[in-house]
Formats: structure tokens, C-alpha cells, sequence
């Protein structure tokens, strides 16, 4: 498990990694800026580390293949699909690919939805967008129709510094995580939208960023204002919480090696 953090540690690493038995692997990630991404290639081989610079480690022994790409195009947010290695995103709208094989992406507006971005069911077959009240929109993808709004309790405003609604499917396809500012995470079934017991307190600050586990097992939750334990992982199964350890303050991505 590889996580952010919104602020650089005491001792000046601004990223760590976690076996799921919580101890910590020593990166040597220092630095002055804040991390806004972590992400493994699609293989594994590969940890992606981005902030205003791009820089792969590779997993086997943690060194860096190569100097950290420029994104360009201010704070970055990197993913990898098997089609694009290196999807790079800049705080100014941009999208840039780092395989040269890749083919160029075509935008759709979704009609209605909010601006705090979404993501797809796994299946492809359902689209879920986000704003920044703590509510989420759900539309079938084949043509746009919109099928329900949720939300975890009352919406309200986010803060400045919360983000967007943090939405998550589980890998599977079962579940459909929300979180909102109060700290509560609410599990929907991904196919009927209906409520999955009651909303789960994870912690007292703003829920940031949800990260399925790739068994569906566990979901981990992010809170980047929490200055001591900034990340939770959450048993779908019993509902049971538990912080990091040793913690990690101000967490802001999470993300799962892939298996």
C-alpha cells in the first residue's frame, strides 16, 4: 500500500509504503513539496510519484529508473492503464500520455452533472459523478440517462481543502463507497443503488480520497487534514476501522500494488 501526504513528515519524506500488516518501507522520499498522487503501473513493477514532477521507483528494489518526467502543467495526478502506462493530469485541465503508442482521448459531457469529476462502474456500465456537497450523481453510461443522487447524510458544503465527493467502486462491482466531510463512509450496492447498512464513521476529519483493495476486502480512506492518523482502512466485511501504524499524517492518495 503506497500513500501521500498532504505535508512532508517530520523527518522530510513525503511519501511512504505499507505492507498490509501496517510496517513501513523506508523510500527515501524526501522533499519540500507536497505529493499529490501515488500510483502503481498496471503490472506492479512500477510506483509513480507525483507532485509538480513525475518519478517512477521501481518495486524490486526501489531505485529510479530514470530522472522525474516535467509534467508542465503544475501539480500532477498520475494513473496507468495497460494502454497508457503513464497517464499524467495537470491542475490546468490537461491530459498527457507517456506512451508514444497511445491513440488521442475524446471527450463527452455528461448532461447535468456536477463538476467534481466521477468514474466508471468496472463493468463500464455505470458513470458516477461528484460535486463539491457531499452528493453523487449515478447515469447509465450507454446513453447518459441519469438513475439516482446519493449522498452519505445531509449534503452540505466541503471545505476549500476537502476536494470534491470521494466516490469508489469496489473492483468487483458490488459496492459503491461514498464519503463526505463529516469523517463517514457509506457502502451502496453497486447494482440496486440501495443502501448497504448505515453510514460508518472512519475518522473526525473530511473523508479526501477511497481506495479499494483489489480482493474488495478493504477500503481505504484518506484525511488530509488529520495530522496524526491520516489514513483508515475499513473491513467492508465486519465494518471494523483501523489506523495505520505507525500513522500517517495528512494522508492524501492511497493506492493498492495489484495484487
Amino acid at each position: 500500500l503506497a500513500m501521500s501526504t498532504f505535508q512532508a513528515m517530520p523527518d522530510g519524506r513525503v511519501a511512504a509504503v505499507y505492507d498490509l500488516e501496517g510496517r513501513r518501507v523506508d523510500l527515501g522520499l524526501t522533499g519540500t513539496d507536497a505529493v499529490t498522487s501515488v500510483g502503481f503501473t498496471a503490472d506492479g513493477s512500477q510506483l509513480l510519484v507525483s507532485s509538480g514532477t513525475v518519478q517512477a521507483w521501481n518495486t524490486d528494489d526501489w531505485t529510479a529508473p530514470g530522472p522525474p518526467i516535467l509534467s508542465q502543467h503544475g501539480p500532477a495526478d498520475v494513473v496507468s492503464l495497460p494502454e497508457h502506462p503513464i497517464l499524467v493530469t495537470g491542475t490546468d485541465g490537461t491530459i498527457t500520455s507517456w506512451d508514444l503508442a497511445g491513440v488521442p482521448l475524446v471527450a463527452q459531457p455528461v448532461p447535468g452533472s456536477p463538476g467534481g469529476g466521477g468514474v466508471f462502474s468496472p463493468d463500464g456500465t455505470t458513470i458516477v459523478t461528484v460535486d463539491n456537497a457531499d452528493c453523487a450523481r449515478v447515469y447509465r453510461a450507454e446513453d447518459l440517462a441519469p438513475r439516482a443522487t446519493l449522498s452519505v447524510g445531509e449534503p452540505g458544503a466541503r471545505g476549500d481543502l476537502d476536494g470534491p465527493t470521494p466516490v469508489a467502486f469496489s473492483p468487483d462491482g458490488a459496492l459503491l463507497a461514498l464519503g463526505d466531510r463529516f469523517g463517514r463512509v457509506r457502502l451502496f450496492d453497486a447494482t440496486t443503488l440501495d443502501p448497504v447498512g448505515p453510514a460508518i464513521e472512519v475518522g473526525v476529519f473530511p473523508v479526501v480520497t477511497m481506495t479499494f483493495s483489489p480482493d474488495s476486502r478493504l477500503l481505504v480512506t484518506t484525511h488530509n487534514l488529520d495530522p496524526v492518523d491520516g489514513a483508515r482502512m475499513l473491513d467492508v466485511e465486519t465494518g471494523a476501522v483501523d489506523a495505520l501504524d505507525p500513522g500517517l499524517p495528512f494522508a492524501l492518495s492511497a493506492t493498492f500494488t495489484p495484487d
